[in-house]
């Protein structure tokens, strides 16, 4: 009889050892959201390498990045030759710049 008592305490307490806590004990300090790499690049001047579909060559552009549109997959940048929208699948790479440097 002793036996079949022992077992379910001995039971119990492996159990309590090896559950989950409650999500509210949770320690959730390092799961805040990031920005993304383009959100941090916002507002900054940049210098852009593009690739349209068909071209052989690459583009340069040298900017400051507006606005990111992560719904429809577009960059609004600010150049010496104006505003202009840019197609995210179309950049091969992104390279920040300071202000006074925007002829490297």
């Amino acid at each position: 009889m002793n036996n079949g008592q022992n077992e379910p305490a001995e039971q119990e307490s492996t159990n309590q050892f090896f559950q989950k806590p409650p999500l509210h004990q949770k320690n959730i300090e390092g799961k805040k959201m990031k920005k993304s790499v383009l959100e941090k690049l916002q507002g900054s001047f940049c210098k852009i390498v593009m690739k349209e579909p068909g071209d052989n060559k690459a583009h340069i552009i040298r900017g400051k990045i507006k606005e990111i549109d992560n719904k429809s997959g577009h960059i609004l940048v600010e150049s010496n030759q104006g505003l202009g929208c840019l197609k995210k699948s179309t950049i091969i790479a992104i390279k920040p710049l300071h202000p006074l440097n925007l002829n490297t």
